[in-house]
């Protein structure tokens, strides 16, 4: 039998892109389980809790979204590491149920891969530390990533989700997903 090294590297490349695939989707999955953990730990007790002693976040919240079945837990920071874990509220966004625009960044082939379902007049859920804040969907963008207004901060309480878009893009993608959510009520817990 002859050895075909063309065959052999197909077979070394495939195993490294589903190798790849698995530890990203692994990490997500292991995350959300310590998270949980973690965040039951911050609430009970107030104080920011590490899901495990060397990570570099925190759990802030649940993000719950009926319409597709989403519930997890937001993680503080949105890098490209700490979103394989969870959606990642950006730093200098109010925090949730503060006042201001609350911001949450996720990967749109893992967490947030069914925002694409969205429409007008759905239901967001966004626990915190201290309450349950009811959101509606008002509007939903495509915009150029340089487009940072999505980021400003307000005299109200809002929420706006962030992805990538388009969804089903291989690669970098080159534009975002933009959902805007503005507050409904809230219950103290």
């Amino acid at each position: 039998m002859k050895f075909n090294y063309f065959s052999f590297l197909f077979l070394i490349v495939g195993s490294f892109l589903i190798g790849n695939s698995l530890l990203f989707y692994s990490k997500g999955f292991i995350g959300q389980f310590l998270l949980e953990k973690a965040w039951e730990v911050t609430k009970s007790t107030q104080k920011n809790t590490k899901p495990w002693s060397w990570s570099n976040t925190y759990p802030i919240g649940r993000l719950i979204i009926p319409k597709i079945k989403f519930d997890h837990i937001i993680i503080e920071g949105a890098s490209n590491g700490s979103l394989e874990y969870g959606s990642g509220h950006i730093y200098e966004t109010a925090l949730p149920n503060m006042r201001g625009n609350c911001v949450i960044a996720g990967h749109r082939d893992s967490f947030f891969s069914g925002l694409e379902k969205l429409l007008e007049g759905n239901q967001i859920i966004l626990e915190s530390k201290t309450a349950v804040v009811n959101y509606v969907v008002i509007s939903i963008h495509i915009v150029n990533p340089m487009d940072t207004k999505w980021l400003h901060q307000y005299d109200y309480t809002e929420l706006t989700l962030i992805t990538c878009y388009p969804f089903n893009y291989i690669g970098d993608a080159p534009l975002r997903y933009i959902i805007k959510a503005e507050k409904l009520n809230s219950i103290q817990i």
